[in-house]
């Protein structure tokens, strides 16, 4: 193998792949990424026999081709601490030159036969959907799944497909998000699964042409995503996801919109007060201002009053402001509608026409609601 190429768009693509290698521990053949040489393109890809991605740079000049795997973490730390623009790699023996500017390494590599590449997209109906907009509707569900220790079933995004709309639901139990957009579904597919978190987040970074569009398909046991720079398939999660659509409120009693940026503010506020022991926030809602309250007895007290436009009955609620720092992080838009039935009742945010978020106040005396 001989060729030159780009070192920023290669390091970039070590960094997304960084993601997916096995600790050197656990599956060393897997802790290597596979490094091929064509005349069109570099070809890098990683898998954790879980999810795997393969992506595609641009290639200056090819002398010979070639693939190898190299170990991720040296691989990616030279390309990191290299300054040179252009980097020269020569392969022979299992045994790799990279020389760039002053710098000249040498790394052992391996040979790729026991290593189970990623499979391309490959055929079968698929839909279109901006790169933007998917990643957008990842940041707006993903933090809200449950982590390790929580159902098997909510650890990941339900993504659901039928027509020309595409839905996303996150949940933990205690919250839930969901968000919808359009896609282009030239044949009509109907498409469901629960796709896990580090998944998401690779289609989140995915990297394609700007402005590019996403091809997404689900299979029966995984998806699959691909860009003109990339390519990804992952297994999906199984299990039965909960029946959402009921816990989610039709419309609150009170209502009142909220400029993002400041509710952001107050909750961070207040929460500078809140401890592991006491995390709960009070925020009441006043005729003209919500009050954000903070108590401990371990460091002190924080009130922060927001005006608002609201004329009605008072109401207060305890939550923990995690959450709510949470969800108001991931949303874009400048106003979010909180709209409140009782202090028992779940809470609804909208953001936009298409986004909505649950949350579960916590009861007074039940403690700490972590």
């Amino acid at each position: 193998m001989k060729l030159t190429c780009q070192r920023k768009e290669l390091n970039e693509a070590l960094q997304i792949l960084g993601t997916i290698v096995s600790p050197a521990g656990t599956r060393p053949l897997y802790s290597n990424v596979r490094l091929e040489a064509t005349k069109e393109a570099v070809i890098v890809s990683a898998t954790d026999l879980e999810v795997g991605a393969k992506l595609k740079i641009p290639v200056e000049k090819v002398g010979e081709e070639g693939v190898v795997l190299v170990p991720h973490s040296h691989f990616s730390a030279i390309l990191r601490e290299t300054t040179a623009s252009d980097l020269e790699f020569t392969e022979e023996n299992l045994v790799m030159d990279v020389r760039g500017g002053t710098s000249h390494f040498r790394i052992l590599c391996e040979g790729v036969d026991e290593f189970e590449d990623v499979t391309g997209f490959g055929d079968g109906p698929a839909v279109e959907i901006d790169r933007e907009a998917l990643a957008e509707m990842i940041r707006l569900t993903a933090f809200a799944i449950a982590g390790e220790e929580g159902p098997f079933a909510l650890r990941g995004v339900l993504l659901s497909i039928s027509g020309k709309n595409i839905e996303m639901v996150g949940t933990d139990g205690r919250r839930l998000s969901r968000v919808k957009k359009k896609v282009n579904n030239p044949e009509d597919a109907t498409m469901q699964g629960i796709v896990p978190r580090k998944t998401l987040d690779l289609l989140a970074k995915l990297p394609g042409d700007a402005g590019g569009a996403l091809a997404l398909r689900i299979e029966e046991r995984q998806i699959a995503g691909a860009t003109s720079k990339g390519e990804l398939r992952g297994q999906l999660i199984e299990g039965q996801f909960p029946d959402y659509e009921r816990v989610i409120p039709k419309s609150g009693k009170i209502k009142v919109d909220m400029p993002v940026a400041q509710f952001l503010s107050c909750v961070r506020q207040a929460a500078l007060i809140t401890t592991e022991e006491q995390p709960a926030m009070r925020l009441t809602i006043q005729p003209g201002k919500v009050l954000f309250e903070a108590e401990s007895a371990d460091v002190g007290s924080a009130d922060i009053d927001m005006a608002c436009d609201y004329q009605g009955e008072e109401c207060s609620l305890l939550f923990n402001p995690k959450f709510l720092i949470d969800v108001l992080r991931a949303i874009a838009e400048e106003q979010v509608r909180f709209e409140v039935t009782d202090s028992e009742n779940a809470v609804a945010m909208r953001a936009g026409h298409n986004f909505v978020h649950v949350l579960m106040p916590i009861t007074e005396g039940a403690g700490s609601g972590r």
